[in-house]
């Protein structure tokens, strides 16, 4: 991971999150299993872990109060 990193000019940490987040179990025939990376799947992985952050809005909760204020 280290040489992947200096070659990408990223952090070793980051590479090993990516390689986490992209690798998948795949079943080969005679149900033997590996493990395999893809970039689809990490990048799935990541934008579905990116919509579960941060706070919710509020926008939601005060919809009454914004409705009087229009009016």
């Amino acid at each position: 991971m280290q040489e992947i990193a200096d070659q990408l000019g990223k952090h070793k940490s980051t590479i090993s999150r990516e390689l986490k987040r992209g690798t998948t179990t795949q079943i080969k025939s005679k149900k033997i299993t590996y493990e395999a990376y893809f970039s689809e799947t990490g990048q799935a992985v990541y934008e579905q872990h990116r919509k579960s952050f941060g706070k919710p809005l509020k926008l939601p909760q005060v919809s009454d109060f914004i409705e009087y204020a229009e009016q």
